[in-house]
């Protein structure tokens, strides 16, 4: 335990305490300095709340184990209640201290050659303090042998007052609940100009290294989109390239190439995209499309994998049932819904690693649209259901970036729709994308045609 006699010298007669509301108790730190005034000092002056006074009672008959009886006879201590003292919200300073001085006389009267000590807790009732004020004390300092010790509960006092914390007083003490750390008011004052600057340079710092590290997971988030969705454009090239060698109808072989036309355009968009991204260009890709035709475009991008449409033998018994009855329209990034559909779907293949069928339906639900995607693959259990949606999180091991999923999920809500899924191990998932419609913009004029079109042809598996 720290004892103040150990760190003040007899000239230092103005002591700040610099304290918190929040240390654990008014004066244990305080225990054998008070013990010292009572034994071999001239005894103590306690200035204090009603509340803080009856705790200083019960920790001098406790803590300290003596007779509080026997220091009051003795005239060894004078506790004055601040309450007594309070006006219009805070303390009248003139009786306070006439008070002061009869209690100096009362413990002179045992060995005036003692030095005197008078603690005083300063809380929100003394924003009054003023320069006047420490001037009687030092006028009443010099006259008397005594030390003025002011204890400073800093979330309670005005902001003012530290201007007198630093210039009315010889020696600072940072309270620090079981230690004390002295220090000069002008040590103090440039410690805490020093501390500031620096805080800002720390802050500075942080908030470019936060910076670098957004930067860097924006770039990585951005990498792994991009690998992503490369790989979905090649793979179904590659699908469709090989699809085409293996057949001899030259209509099927034209639509093959249709396809690979497509895709290598997506490519282009999704080139130029890119660039967008990295300039942070935020153009407005939206558009006015006929959700059946959005659908359907998805579908063709991938429907080479499936039997109804493929007589290919690197087809795994993969069937395909297609419903499509919105006779709505969506204002949508065309590009980017599309591809996300194909995330879904690509995913749902992806679980029907024995064959399966999957079933892709849509249909009207007042002003919204809907978009049913499901297998009947492997299922997932509720763990897995949790952690689809994370990015980099992937049921394929190493042969997938665990982003799919993550990005679609994104573009649905980036349209301002929902997307759910329900599935149950060894029987399957089902996908519901729920999206807002645009059919209350009258005007489609300006649009192209095929934009706003359902194409003739129908997929029924």
């Amino acid at each position: 335990m720290w004892d103040l006699d150990d760190i003040l010298e007899d000239n230092k007669n103005f002591v700040g305490v610099i304290s918190s509301s929040y240390t654990k108790d008014e004066m244990d730190m305080f225990k054998e300095y008070m013990r010292n005034q009572f034994i071999r000092s001239g005894g103590l002056i306690y200035v204090c709340s009603r509340y803080i006074k009856d705790r200083c009672l019960s920790f001098i008959e406790k803590e300290l184990e003596d007779d509080l009886k026997k220091y009051m006879d003795m005239n060894k201590l004078v506790l004055l209640d601040r309450e007594e003292y309070l006006k219009d919200w805070g303390i009248d300073f003139n009786p306070l201290l006439r008070k002061v001085e009869k209690a100096i006389a009362k413990l002179e009267g045992v060995d005036p050659n003692k030095k005197i000590s008078i603690f005083i807790t300063v809380d929100g009732y003394w924003n009054k303090v003023n320069k006047s004020l420490f001037d009687r004390l030092n006028d009443l300092q010099k006259e008397k042998n005594i030390r003025f010790i002011f204890r400073y509960y800093m979330e309670e006092i005005d902001k003012r007052i530290t201007y007198y914390i630093f210039k009315e007083h010889d020696l600072i003490i940072l309270d620090g609940v079981d230690k004390f750390e002295v220090i000069e008011p002008e040590d103090l004052f440039y410690g805490a100009l020093l501390s500031l600057c620096q805080n800002k340079v720390i802050d500075y710092r942080y908030n470019k290294a936060v910076m670098r590290n957004e930067f860097f997971g924006n770039i990585e988030e951005l990498v792994g989109g991009i690998v992503h969705d490369i790989n979905n454009l090649l793979v179904s090239i590659i699908g469709y390239a090989q699809y085409s060698m293996e057949i001899e109808d030259v209509d099927e072989i034209r639509k093959c190439l249709n396809q690979i036309n497509k895709l290598a355009f997506d490519g282009k968009k999704f080139t130029e995209k890119v660039k967008c991204e990295i300039r942070g260009d935020k153009r407005n890709s939206k558009d006015i499309y006929r959700f059946d035709y959005i659908v359907k475009n998805s579908i063709d991008m991938v429907k080479h994998k499936f039997n109804s449409y493929s007589n290919s033998a690197s087809v795994n018994n993969l069937e395909l049932v297609v419903d499509l009855n919105s006779n709505k329209h969506i204002y949508a990034d065309e590009y980017e819904l599309r591809h996300s559909i194909i995330n879904i779907i690509l995913n749902g293949i992806d679980a029907m690693e024995d064959g399966g069928i999957m079933t892709i339906r849509t249909y009207d639900e007042g002003d919204m649209v809907v978009l049913e995607i499901s297998d009947t693959g492997k299922g997932m259990d509720e763990d897995m259901l949790d952690k689809i949606f994370n990015p980099y999180f992937s049921t394929k091991g190493s042969k997938g970036t665990g982003l799919g999923l993550s990005i679609a999920k994104r573009c649905f809500e980036g349209h301002k729709g929902i997307i759910k899924v329900e599935s149950q191990v060894g029987e399957g998932t089902k996908f519901t994308i729920i999206l807002p419609s645009a059919d209350s913009i009258d005007d489609f004029e300006h649009y192209e045609e095929d934009n706003c079109k359902l194409m003739d042809e129908v997929v029924h598996g």
